[in-house]
């Protein structure tokens, strides 16, 4: 496994191989007219989910996305497809689309701040020094 798409906690066990398809693809097999809610977690590749669903044509009200945050990359791939983050429950991001009203409380801004803005830079420190244990530089 790419070590970028390593969760910072996560080691690699075993390796299961399984089809691939895209949430499009799924999506209209099952001749769905609308998609009102999407869930992805599928440890790592939530990103590459993502970009295999035509988010614009769908437009879902919620999209919940795993994501521990070790980086802004799905953060960003939801603004640019036009959707806001109003919370986050255990490792879950919430998206809603930017026009649509969602109250946040300044405890859960306050959240979205220290998850997204300050806790962000600690995350990635701890995760490069985990995979420099792992994988030591020789000397």
């Amino acid at each position: 496994m790419r070590p970028e798409l390593m969760l910072p906690e996560a080691e690699v066990e075993s390796v299961i191989v399984v089809e691939v398809r895209t949430l499009d693809s799924i999506v209209e097999d099952a001749a769905l007219e609308r998609v009102d809610f999407v869930s992805v977690d599928v440890e790592g590749f939530e990103l590459e989910v993502l970009k295999g669903f035509s988010i614009q044509r769908w437009r879902p009200k919620l999209v919940l996305i795993e994501d521990h945050v070790t980086g802004l990359v799905k953060h960003r791939y939801m603004a640019s497809q036009g959707y806001k983050v109003v919370r986050r429950t255990g490792v879950n991001a919430w998206y809603v689309p930017r026009d649509h009203q969602f109250p946040i409380g300044l405890w859960g801004a306050w959240q979205l701040l220290r998850k997204y803005g300050l806790g962000l830079p600690w995350r990635k420190l701890r995760f490069l020094l985990r995979q420099r244990r792992r994988h030591p530089v020789p000397h």
